[in-house]
């Protein structure tokens, strides 16, 4: 299915490199998918956003957030991080049991830390918590107090994860090149014919299936969308919006997922980014509706942990991905996650871990290359970066099945490229095209469901 992509295999990645700042900005496109068999047709041109002119797919993060109060910059391993005000993430050797008895067994090792240092919650793997500190604690400072309680591991501040929105291409651009190219016009101009990623010979053979479970960690579904509804994942222990966590999993009412960016029940998409990530994986395919995705066919889980602004924090992104590890170890066919996010040169242990065991579950974690134009043997980008083997780290070919120009590459730390500029896919209850590594992953996201 990947014979026109170009692929490189790593042979070490992950290593922790000195800490050299660079934006990170995973950004998707939208495009159009036919039925199998069926002739090119135009896309009806998407309207531009209600709200105007997208921002571009390179955003400086520290301008987007300059005004939020809750963000602030901590100096961390050498450099400096946005992170969480007053936020760390913590983890204590040997704390088991339900989150209730790991907040009192913590809290009972920490009875010696001074005002101020409170733990709020388990993060849904043993041991690991969020803590809150005085702002002006550094990190020297707490790590200092907390090496003093048996079982201490380490301590992170609670980073910044983000993905800044992308911006809309020319509404006339038709066609999916990505899918089955032959050379059409689109955004990206006239492409070169076979540069695509062979779906309608991948369809016939299969058109995915709605046992396989993708799980979608970025900023929510709109599971309402008319060409993605009925390609929803639902909790088939959950009884929707009774305010009971039927299946005693410890989350209420999470019946197509989870928001850990706003901790409740309702992961829906209010940024648009999601919807067109799971659009390219699961759009419903041969319905006369809109695009379709590289699976007909599929359950999309929606992990919710980016915001309406395009960036979430590190505490939300773990929780999300220790989510699926637990919801595969209750049985469900989870198979993957697709993560169109990133974080820049920022090596979280956290996140390492929560990767390490949707490894352990037998699952594997596509992740997006970043938008940088770097190289990540030299300046990494995290989490695509891990030393893990279960990640498929993803940068954006273009319609001529070149580099895009925007995407990272890296000898060993990218495996292969995928469509990534000028996608057309599902978002803000229409369609449009967006552009960026974001795009490409959900490309090899649904390949990976479908095989």
């Amino acid at each position: 299915m990947f014979r026109s992509i170009w692929s490189r295999r790593r042979t070490s990645r992950g290593r922790r490199p000195a800490r050299t700042v660079f934006p990170v900005a995973d950004a998707l496109e939208q495009r159009r998918l036919l039925s199998s068999g069926a002739a090119a047709s135009p896309v009806v041109p998407p309207p531009a956003p209600a709200n105007g002119q997208l921002a571009p797919a390179h955003v400086d993060l520290g301008e987007a957030l300059k005004n939020d109060p809750t963000v602030a910059t901590v100096q961390w391993a050498g450099h400096e991080a946005l992170a969480k005000k007053g936020e760390w993430v913590a983890h204590f050797r040997g704390v088991r049991g339900t989150p209730a008895q790991q907040l009192a067994a913590v809290r009972s090792l920490l009875r010696f830390a001074p005002p101020g240092i409170a733990v709020q919650r388990t993060l849904g793997s043993d041991g690991l918590v969020l803590l809150t500190a005085p702002d002006a604690a550094t990190y020297d400072q707490l790590r200092g107090v907390l090496r003093r309680a048996p079982g201490f591991d380490y301590v992170e501040p609670n980073t910044v994860e983000f993905q800044p929105a992308a911006v809309p291409n020319d509404p006339y651009y038709f066609y999916q090149w990505g899918l089955d190219n032959n050379g059409q016009y689109t955004g990206a101009g006239y492409g070169a014919p076979d540069a695509d990623i062979d779906a309608p010979e991948a369809w016939d053979l299969t058109t995915g299936s709605s046992d396989v479970v993708v799980g979608m960690i970025d900023s929510g579904i709109d599971y309402n969308h008319p060409d993605i509804a009925a390609n929803m994942w639902h909790n088939p222990g959950e009884i929707p919006g009774d305010g009971l966590d039927n299946d005693a999993n410890g989350y209420v009412d999470d019946y197509y997922g989870y928001d850990f960016a706003n901790h409740d029940s309702d992961p829906m998409d209010d940024n648009g980014h999601g919807t067109h990530t799971a659009g390219t994986v699961g759009a419903v395919g041969d319905n006369g509706e809109g695009v379709t995705g590289v699976n007909w066919h599929v359950s999309l889980m929606a992990l919710k942990f980016l915001n309406s602004f395009n960036y979430g924090s590190l505490d939300d992104a773990v929780e999300a991905i220790n989510y699926a590890t637990m919801m595969k170890s209750r049985g469900v066919n989870l198979k993957l996650t697709n993560n169109s996010w990133g974080s820049g040169d920022f090596y979280s242990q956290a996140v390492y871990d929560a990767i390490a065991a949707n490894r352990d579950a037998g699952m594997l974690f596509v992740a997006a290359a970043g938008n940088a134009s770097s190289d990540t043997d030299v300046f990494a980008n995290y989490p695509s970066g891990f030393d893990l083997d279960n990640i498929v780290s993803v940068a954006a070919s273009n319609n001529y099945d070149y580099r895009a120009y925007f995407s990272n590459y890296g000898a060993t730390t990218v495996d292969l490229a995928a469509p990534g500029d000028t996608v057309l896919s599902t978002a803000y209850g229409n369609y449009y095209y967006f552009s960026g590594t974001s795009m490409a992953t959900p490309h090899v996201s649904g390949v990976a469901a479908l095989a």
